[in-house]
This record gives structure tokens, C-alpha cells and sequence, in this order.
């Protein structure tokens, strides 16, 4: 479980700093770089349809928990003042949906940095919760109709945290991309000997 998570961890975060290096690519590129994105997500739903609904046994009916934290409390578990594993295999499926998210944090501000970016941190984290849970909220749904999967509130908190996590990770590398550029760009008008 680890190393599958692990491994995906660092796909992710190579994912967010080469966006984030792409992001303060010299301007002119932006129908470029939007039609990138859109090739991107496009991408993701694909991969996301095929982890979450294709291949799937069907079940007998549709099936629903919504009560929140229910995963949470059946995973872990506090003993005095320790947090302990009861469910390995749940506690990765918890994971797991945090990590199917985070692309989706990285590419909407890389698609569309003027709805995610300019307006500031707190709004660009609010607007991609906001469409993560609703692109969450469709796959919840789309996996109660089709009788695949388990329709839970857990997952769609999960799911946009996760894009969070990534909208942040997209943000760091972003502006260091940009540290790193005007750093460059300081250093050629430098005398020879004070370049490092």
C-alpha cells in the first residue's frame, strides 16, 4: 500500500512542478497553454472513468452511505493516546481518493489561471473545492446509477481535499518557477564575477 501510494505521490507532485513551470512560460502562449489544459483534464476524466466506473462488477442494487466520517471512524481507530490502523484496506481507499483529485487542483489554475489565480488564494482554493466536489458529487452519482460502486459522502470530501492539496502543490511550484526565473534573469546583468 505504501509504495502505491508513495509512487503516485511523486507523480503528482512532478506533475505540479512541471505545470507550475509552465505556467510562467514567456506570455503569448495562453490559447497554447489553454488548449494544453483542456487536452490535459480531457485526459483525466478518461482515466478518472476508467478507475471509478469501467470495469467494475455491478452490484444487486444501489448502494448509499451518507453518513460523514463513516470510513474514518471504520479505519482508524484512538487507543489512549494513540491512532491505530484497523482497516489497512479502507485506509487506502481513504488515500487513494485524495490522491485521484489532485490533478484536477493542478489543471484547473493551469488551464484557466484567471479564474483560479488572480483573485487570490482563499477564492482559488474555495472555486476548485467547489468544482472538485462537483465533479465528485457526478461520479458518486454516475456509480449509484450504473450500481458500481458505493455512493459516499466520505469520498466527495475526500475528492476535494484532494484537489486543494493540489491546487496548493500547483501554487508553490508556480511561484517557485517564477523565484527561479527572476533569478536567472537578475544574474545576466550581473557582472561575470558576482554570478554564482
Amino acid at each position: 500500500m505504501a509504495v502505491r501510494i508513495a509512487r503516485v505521490s511523486l507523480l503528482l507532485v512532478a506533475a505540479a512542478a512541471g505545470l507550475g513551470r509552465l505556467s510562467v512560460a514567456p506570455e503569448g502562449r495562453g490559447r497554447a497553454r489553454r488548449a494544453l489544459g483542456v487536452a490535459m483534464l480531457l485526459a483525466y476524466a478518461c482515466v478518472c472513468a476508467r478507475l471509478t466506473l469501467v470495469g467494475r462488477r455491478v452490484g444487486a442494487g444501489p448502494q448509499a452511505n451518507l453518513r460523514p466520517l463513516w470510513s474514518y471512524r471504520a479505519a482508524l481507530m484512538w487507543e489512549g493516546h494513540r491512532l491505530r490502523v484497523q482497516d489497512a484496506g479502507l485506509l487506502e481507499q481513504i488515500v487513494l481518493n485524495y490522491l485521484l483529485f489532485v490533478p484536477l487542483g493542478c489543471l484547473l489554475p493551469f488551464t484557466w489561471p484567471e479564474r483560479y489565480v488572480g483573485d487570490g488564494a482563499a477564492r482559488g482554493v474555495a472555486r476548485v473545492a467547489l468544482v472538485a466536489a462537483a465533479c465528485s458529487l457526478c461520479v458518486e452519482l454516475a456509480q449509484l446509477a450504473l450500481r458500481v460502486g458505493l455512493f459516499e459522502l466520505d469520498d466527495v470530501m475526500g475528492n476535494a481535499l484532494g484537489a486543494v492539496v493540489g491546487y496548493v502543490l500547483y501554487r508553490l511550484a508556480e511561484r517557485t518557477a517564477k523565484l527561479v526565473r527572476g533569478r536567472r534573469g537578475s544574474a545576466r546583468h550581473q557582472p561575470r564575477h558576482l554570478r554564482r
